[in-house]
């Protein structure tokens, strides 16, 4: 064959993915493009004819072969149906090429896919499908079953494994075959189905592997209806029937309705222990939660009667002020997790300035979007601050800068300030008091200002701050009388004292 032959036949005849254009090839010899339809028209003629031909049989002999070896299908890698096609003496690569190329065309043909030789993609799919809906169906599908279903439209066992992580849509866990969808959901499914049993978030990590993390598994499990909280740290599906887990909180609401008004706190931690799997040292944690009652050793519900104080004492709230009567500002540290996304909780006190209660759910809007302030009733850390990650892009905030949100009472607004670390540690006395707090004044006016925001008096400010967790406050209060290492040392002396 001449080079143009050659380029025909294997760029056009005996290819196997992707073949170049008639054009393509006539640009390269300097014919037109229906003198190249001509040739391959007259090759494939001749291809055709090979077979009848009598010094063909050697290769018609190896044809057969490979089809008995390689199946409907085969990876490029696999050694038994390489040797075949590797076998026999040629005078070149060229030639050697195309006979392997004649070969596959003639047993197959097969095409190309992902780094696998394939013919009859048709009737494989099919059977494919077939094997999904059953997996699906029953939950899983035993290896040596799948792969006798395969083997039947000619599928080869000795690959059998190593098609099924090719292909996707399905996997072998432990010797059965299960549905693998794309999704992480569709994954979660499918193990379970085929476990038909709870499982904990680490038990389906295992076999979800590396990729997957335990944050986005969570997410899945809370936001898919097909899975329900079993355990406190189990999860199952829902067509199961079991009982479903809600928290602890409602595990001891639910006990405390049924069996009480009032339960001895030991007892309730025990009987919850034994049905939900669920810490003793936890139960007994919760029952102190703003929707419980403890008394005596006992806990109960809650009523619309009993009374439940919740502090405006800004001596003990640490970065939180109260700029005027309608006004609270709470200063917020940015970290990693902030920047992910996730709340936070703040003092006691901003809930109680704001007339905040246990069971609230507030919405205070503000410029970069909704800024929430909500209190479960089920919380023992107090109330939260929601999200603040789309405040703190939007401000160009960084891990180790702070967010300084002021709440507005009566507007039920807030306003959301970047308190950058760089430019706080460039500023010194009443510069950085006003960057931190976001106050007004100077000198005297400003230390007025920030005794009231604090309610505490100018002369003592410095060691209020110091005592309530603002250290770097006070450091920049002007205080002529003592010093930053006197007044931490009565400030331990008063507490030494304190009842």
């Amino acid at each position: 064959l001449d080079k143009r032959r050659q380029v025909i036949l294997s760029s056009r005849i005996l290819v196997f993915s992707g073949p170049r254009t008639l054009q393509d090839i006539a640009s390269e010899f300097g014919v037109s493009r229906e003198r190249i339809r001509q040739v391959e028209g007259r090759l494939i003629e001749n291809l055709e004819r090979l077979p009848r031909t009598e010094a063909w049989e050697p290769v018609l002999w190896r044809v057969h072969r490979v089809r008995r070896v390689a199946g409907v299908a085969f990876p490029l890698s696999d050694e038994p149906t390489e040797a075949l096609l590797s076998a026999g003496q040629h005078r070149s690569q060229v030639e050697a090429s195309i006979v392997r190329g004649v070969i596959l065309r003639l047993a197959g043909p097969y095409k190309l896919a992902h780094g696998w030789l394939v013919t009859d993609a048709e009737k494989l799919e099919t059977a494919l499908i077939q094997l999904m809906q059953e997996a699906k169906k029953a939950g899983s599908v035993g290896f040596d079953t799948a792969q006798e279903v395969m083997a039947d439209v000619g599928l080869r066992p000795r690959i059998f494994a190593e098609w099924l992580t090719h292909k996707s849509g399905m996997r072998d866990l432990r010797r059965s075959v299960i549905e693998w969808p794309r999704t992480l959901g569709g994954r979660v499914l499918s193990l379970m189905r085929l476990r038909q049993a709870p499982l904990s978030p680490d038990q389906l990590l295992a076999d979800l592997g590396p990729e997957v993390g335990i944050r986005s598994l969570r997410a899945v499990l809370s936001s898919r209806e097909e899975f329900v909280r079993i355990e406190r740290s189990k999860w199952g599906l829902r067509a199961w029937g079991l009982p479903e887990y809600a928290g602890i909180a409602s595990a001891i609401s639910e006990e405390l309705s049924q069996n009480g008004p009032s339960l001895r706190i030991d007892e309730l931690a025990t009987r919850l222990s034994a049905a939900w799997g669920i810490a003793e040292n936890s139960v007994i944690a919760l029952c102190n939660a703003p929707r419980f009652v403890v008394e005596h050793g006992l806990v109960r519900l809650r009523r619309d009667d009993d009374l439940f104080p919740v502090s405006t004492d800004l001596s003990q709230a640490c970065g939180v002020f109260k700029p005027s009567e309608n006004e609270v500002s709470v200063l917020i540290d940015i970290d990693h997790d902030l920047l992910r996304g996730s709340g936070r909780s703040v003092a006691e006190e901003v809930a109680g300035l704001l007339a905040l209660r246990p069971g609230d759910n507030r919405a205070y809007e503000a410029d970069e979007g909704t800024v929430r302030l909500s209190w479960p009733d089920t919380s023992i850390s107090g109330p939260a601050i929601g999200s603040l990650r789309i405040h703190a892009e939007e401000l160009g905030a960084r891990v180790g800068d702070r967010l300084r949100v002021t709440f507005h009472r009566e507007a039920r607004s807030a306003n959301v300030r970047l308190v950058a670390k760089k430019q706080v540690d460039a500023l010194v006395g009443d510069l950085l008091l006003r960057e931190v707090t976001g106050l007004k004044g100077l000198g005297q006016e400003l230390l007025s200002r920030m005794a009231a925001a604090v309610e505490s008096d100018t002369a003592g400010l410095a060691r209020f701050l110091r005592r309530r967790g603002d250290a770097e406050l006070a450091d920049h209060v002007p205080s002529p009388d003592t010093s930053p290492a006197l007044e931490a040392e009565i400030d331990r002396l008063a507490r030494v004292f304190e009842p």
